[in-house]
Parts: structure tokens; C-alpha cells; sequence
């Protein structure tokens, strides 16, 4: 993981701190996430995390428009003993491959620094189950216009944790059910 971080800097993808990694693991355990998607790939780190926390047969699907990234990326998920058929790189604009992806279909959606924006929170919406775990880094720096948002969206029920730049939390609420 150390030489995936250095890898990153290097290519100017700074990873996320070890304390928001370790924040994103959890989450993804708490909710035995089986499908989760990453919306910048990086050198890879964060993509690690949420694997490392996912159910043993879970799939990650990341999505970054710099190929270099996911190779680093690739090479790390090989480098850690990850199964290529447990994540699934995607190379492209988010804006393009996301609305190809099936709704309602994902337990577990990052959305790195620099990539959050309304229209990466509606995709995120359309694509999480009801319980579903939404997660923006780096939520106290640059996506801080994005976090406002979430906070006032009635379909999330948000919070701030302040791990390293910031990481917002948001649970996608559940539909209220037919006669409860």
C-alpha cells in the first residue's frame, strides 16, 4: 500500500490519508457491501479500502478517465492479492459510463475530491439501494458546496466526520412502505 501511495503522489493522484481509508473500510464492512462503485480511481488506495471491507464476493467498479491511474491501480489490487473479477476499472468520464450502470443496484458509492458535483449526487442517488452508503471526500475542503448540498437533500441522511480533508457520510433513506 505504501508503494500505491508514493505511486500516487508521484503521478499527482495524493492518496487518501490512512485514517479516511480505514473510515472507508468500516463503512463498507458495516454495510457488507456487495457492489460498490468508486468514482476516481487514483493510484488505487481508496479502492483497497472499500474492497477490503466489502463482502468476500463483492465488486467494485471504478471509474476514472486517466488510464496511467488505473493501471497503478491495477498493479496494487495484484500487489495486495485482490481477484481481477472483484474490481472492475472502467476507464472514462464519469459523466459518460455512470448513466450505463443499473439503478438502484449499489450498496456503496465514493465520490473522490474533485469529482463530486450535483450531478455526481443525483448518479449517486439513482444508483444506491434504499439504505444505501453515499461518501464524499474531502468534503471540508474543495466539495464543501457539495456537502451543503447533501445536507439539504431530503432523499440522504447526512454527516460530517472529520477525518483527514473531511469525509461526508450519507445514508440514501429508505422508501416509506405501502400502509406502514
Amino acid at each position: 500500500m505504501s508503494a500505491a501511495r508514493a505511486r500516487g503522489v508521484a503521478l499527482g493522484a495524493p492518496p487518501i490519508s490512512r485514517g479516511t481509508a480505514g473510515l472507508l473500510r468500516v463503512l463498507a464492512a458495516t454495510k457488507s457491501a456487495s457492489a460498490a462503485v468508486e468514482i476516481g480511481t487514483g493510484s488505487g488506495v481508496t479502492g483497497a479500502a472499500i474492497v477490503a471491507g466489502m463482502d468476500a464476493s463483492g465488486i467494485l467498479t471504478s471509474i476514472d478517465m486517466e488510464a496511467g491511474y488505473q493501471a497503478i491501480a491495477r498493479d496494487m489490487f495484484a500487489e495486495l492479492g485482490v481477484s481481477h473479477t472483484r474490481v472492475r476499472l472502467i476507464a472514462g468520464r464519469a459523466e459518460d459510463v455512470l448513466p450505463r450502470l443499473s439503478d438502484d443496484a449499489y450498496d456503496f458509492v465514493h465520490i473522490a475530491t474533485g469529482y463530486a458535483s450535483p450531478e455526481m449526487i443525483g448518479e449517486a442517488r439513482r444508483l444506491l439501494t434504499d439504505g444505501g452508503v453515499l461518501v464524499v471526500a474531502g468534503a471540508l475542503e474543495s466539495n464543501r458546496n457539495i456537502a451543503d448540498a447533501i445536507r439539504e437533500d431530503e432523499d440522504f441522511l447526512p454527516t460530517m466526520i472529520p477525518v483527514g480533508d473531511g469525509v461526508l457520510v450519507a445514508v440514501r433513506k429508505r422508501e416509506p412502505q405501502q400502509g406502514a
